[in-house]
């Protein structure tokens, strides 16, 4: 063989092994919400979550979901695969944002909304009604409550992972094949009270035991 055939041939496998090795990074060995808060704020609530990623690829920006739904819908929510991860039917993508990385290497998301907003948003989209409603005396409240889940894709996800401005180079090695970075439920139901008037309100719960069915 000549000399410039064997060059080539060796120039060829140097570069296939760049590539191959090129395609692999560090595993993802945490991916979780540091920080969760809920809380009233006059009268609109107010959501901040960080979130935390240890290992994969350094990237400085992720799309971020917040996904509402009602409480009897909580084992519906996240599709089964093949099937799409966010099952359209029970869940309602009540917010979108990038989300960048801080100098600590952490990502804020930050959502505000009217109660009054919220309510009549999940009352629609539940399609609730007043078999739907428990009353008691000047006022009552909607049996089903409000759950909230993040969702954070992977940049390579074409389906969620859509605004401009997320890095071009979207690719985290998932060596567990997983459907999401994140996919977390937030400690929290809300309940939607209504009074006579027919104003509505949201009253903030955190979780609790199942109560006895004796």
């Amino acid at each position: 063989m000549s000399k410039p055939g064997l060059t080539t041939i060796v120039v060829c496998a140097f570069l296939m092994v760049r590539l191959s090795h090129a395609q692999h990074c560090p595993p993802i060995v945490e991916s979780y919400l540091s920080e969760i808060s809920l809380k009233q704020e006059s009268d609109a609530i107010k959501i901040h979550v960080e979130y935390s990623k240890m290992g994969g690829r350094p990237k400085e920006k992720y799309q971020a979901y917040l996904l509402a739904y009602l409480e009897r819908d909580a084992n519906r929510i996240e599709g089964i695969a093949p099937q799409d991860l966010v099952n359209r039917e029970v869940t309602k993508i009540l917010h979108t944002q990038m989300i960048e990385q801080k100098k600590d290497g952490r990502y804020d998301l930050d959502f505000k909304i009217d109660s009054k907003q919220l309510a009549k948003l999940m009352i629609e989209h539940g399609k609730l009604t007043e078999k739907d409603r428990t009353f008691y005396s000047r006022w009552g409240r909607y049996q089903d409550r409000i759950r909230f889940t993040v969702f954070i894709p992977f940049l390579a996800d074409e389906k969620y992972s859509v605004l401009e401005g997320l890095p071009e180079d979207k690719h985290e090695c998932n060596y567990g094949d997983d459907r999401a970075l994140l996919f977390q439920q937030l400690p929290y139901c809300l309940e939607i009270q209504y009074g006579e008037l027919g104003d509505n309100r949201i009253c903030i719960h955190g979780d609790r035991p199942q109560k006895s069915t004796k």
